[in-house]
């Protein structure tokens, strides 16, 4: 996986390029970052090319330019142009969604297909929200570093522990059992996560709902009802507004994160052949 940093018209912006077939284009969610990778699992490199920017705030991009989800949008597309890439699909994930989503609407003829997974489409959180609060004060800039420097340390010393309390974040499923194999999947995504600006301005933003009505690429929404972190009302949502969607919903133990575990066979399967039509 090579990791870059390049000038575009709307400012830098670090991304990651794997992968040589059709271009993929990978927008990740909140804590993420140009490295992650365990959403490709089981998707071959020979056939898609995974281009992941960070996007504003995380990583290496600047937040500067890119604070709302059209100027996201704006300097993400900027890269493509400078990659030489005119059409290509997207790959919305979580907190990456409502900036695949303003992509899509605003750029029809350049995007073949839009996948959202577990992606926010509509009014997330607020600040009166509890979660909100507790988010203010973790994953503040200038504390974010510590807040996963701590979960990384008890992550090594206590894994079984750790899985527990964020499986607990993630899925509705009560005291699911977990596997070594998927402690070792989860540390994959998690050990390079960190927040910057990205996070908390991701809070900020509002979506519009109006904005999935301007869609008209063929979208495929795949979506856990035991999703704890964005309720499966996202993907209903998305489904109504957007003409040409399919919604394949989940009942899996990891709600959130259906990448993890067993039952990441049927979404992954789904994902290729998405992709591949």
């Amino acid at each position: 996986m090579n990791i870059l940093i390049v000038d575009t018209p709307c400012g830098p912006i670090e991304y990651s390029d794997h992968g040589e077939g059709e271009p993929i284009l990978v927008l990740h969610g909140g804590h993420g970052n140009c490295k992650e990778n365990l959403m490709f699992k089981g998707l071959s490199t020979k056939k898609y090319r995974f281009i992941t920017p960070s996007r504003p705030g995380y990583g290496a991009t600047p937040l500067s330019g890119g604070e709302t989800h059209a100027q996201a949008a704006q300097k993400i597309v900027s890269l493509m142009d400078h990659l030489d890439i005119e059409h290509f699909s997207l790959f919305g994930i979580s907190a990456g969604g409502p900036t695949a989503i303003e992509i899509a609407a605003s750029e029809p003829a350049r995007v073949k297909k839009l996948l959202l997974a577990s992606a926010i489409t509509k009014q997330w959180m607020t600040n009166k929200d509890k979660l909100y609060k507790k988010a203010q004060k973790l994953f503040h800039p200038r504390l974010e570093k510590y807040t996963w420097a701590m979960f990384r340390l008890s992550f090594r010393l206590a894994p079984k522990a750790l899985s527990k309390v964020m499986i607990a974040e993630l899925s509705t499923v009560e005291s699911p059992q977990i596997k070594a194999s998927e402690r070792e999947e989860l540390w994959t995504l998690t050990k390079n996560q960190r927040s910057g600006e990205g996070f908390l301005n991701d809070l900020r933003q509002q979506t519009s709902k109006d904005r999935t009505n301007d869609i008209t690429t063929p979208c495929l929404l795949i979506h856990s009802k035991n999703d704890a972190a964005v309720p499966i009302g996202h993907a209903q949502h998305a489904h109504e507004t957007i003409k040409n969607s399919e919604l394949l919903v989940l009942d899996n133990k990891w709600g959130h994160l259906f990448w993890i575990g067993e039952d990441s066979a049927k979404p992954i399967e789904e994902t290729d052949s998405f992709f591949s039509r």
